[in-house]
């Protein structure tokens, strides 16, 4: 079996200065080995780039698949180093988590805020660290940034300048209680089919029935304030979501607050939405929750049984429910 597969998926750690900005650059395997010249025993691995390359902030849940192909087209592979543009990083680690929930096998992300061929750079120490953890025996999917291995479904990217741009806020995850296996395909026409509706101070109805109008909706992610709480007095809002429910559109609830998660039945505003059949996970950040949505959808759920497994854990997202 090979030891180590570097995929580079894009972002700015493989870029370069151009005339119109930093653009990605073809010579990034050659650089990263000539970087690690005075690391040697870390020079051990193959090096893939992804055709065409992905710029994070365009990647997309098909993108997720593609990743996961990929990985799969190499099974031969012990270890993977996936190479990652840090905007949508966050997703397409937690989308991986589930996908390869279970597997003994080493999949971590990484990159960087300042490019490789840039001085004062963070793209040599991240690379370093993502390749010790997998001398280390690190198996599973995680995300190694500013000299952290988070795990990929806890963590979130915080910082768009500094170099610990990632945090995990509520610790590690809980174990799930048995195997989730991956075995369906994200397909173009299903990124249509999940939702967020970010709540704020004076949003109303309105907003709500324009943001769940779209036939292709299956799941809704509710971004509440708080424990998990909503404008309740306004009763029009609440029926857009008893609508929607009655629908067949699963909705989801999350906290705005990146700490401690959602206890829906802690204050009225937010036990009112138990009671409109909206459903939640404790703890589960955005990142994990918007990947596993998509996930489930590839699975072939809907409706209740869609729910249900939102409410699962699938692949330790979740610490508390």
């Amino acid at each position: 079996m090979h030891h180590t597969l570097v995929i580079y998926a894009g972002g700015t750690i493989g870029m370069a200065p151009g005339p119109d900005g930093l653009a990605p650059n073809e010579e990034l395997e050659s650089n990263l080995r000539h970087a690690l010249a005075s690391h040697e025993q870390m020079a051990d691995f193959d090096f893939l780039s992804l055709r065409p390359l992905i710029d994070s902030s365009d990647a997309t849940p098909s993108d997720w698949q593609r990743l996961a192909d990929t990985i799969s087209q190499h099974r031969d592979y012990q270890s993977y180093i996936v190479l990652h543009g840090t905007d949508t990083m966050a997703f397409s680690a937690a989308a991986l988590s589930y996908m390869f929930a279970g597997s003994d096998k080493a999949i971590v992300f990484t990159g960087s805020q300042v490019p490789l061929l840039l001085p004062e750079n963070d793209a040599v120490d991240n690379f370093i660290g993502a390749l010790r953890s997998r001398d280390a025996g690190y198996s599973g999917v995680g995300l190694y940034f500013g000299g952290e291995l988070l795990p990929a479904n806890r963590c979130h990217k915080a910082s768009s300048r500094d170099f610990h741009a990632f945090v995990n806020d509520n610790g590690k995850g809980q174990a799930p209680n048995k195997a989730f296996q991956y075995t369906g395909s994200i397909s173009q026409e299903q990124h249509e089919s999940v939702g967020i509706i970010y709540f704020y101070p004076g949003i109303s109805a309105q907003a709500i029935r324009q943001s769940l109008a779209t036939d292709k909706l299956k799941l809704v992610l509710l971004l509440s304030f708080g424990a998990g709480n909503i404008p309740a007095a306004d009763a029009a809002l609440v029926n857009e979501l008893e609508s929607a429910k009655a629908r067949g559109i699963c909705l989801f609830n999350i906290s705005q607050c990146r700490h401690g998660g959602v206890q829906q039945d802690c204050y009225a505003t937010g036990s009112i939405l138990s009671r409109c059949g909206v459903r939640h996970a404790g703890d589960i950040n955005l990142e994990a929750a918007f990947a596993k949505a998509h996930i489930l959808l590839a699975q072939g759920l809907e409706g209740e049984t869609l729910g249900d497994a939102m409410c699962e854990n699938l692949a330790g997202e979740i610490r508390s429910e």
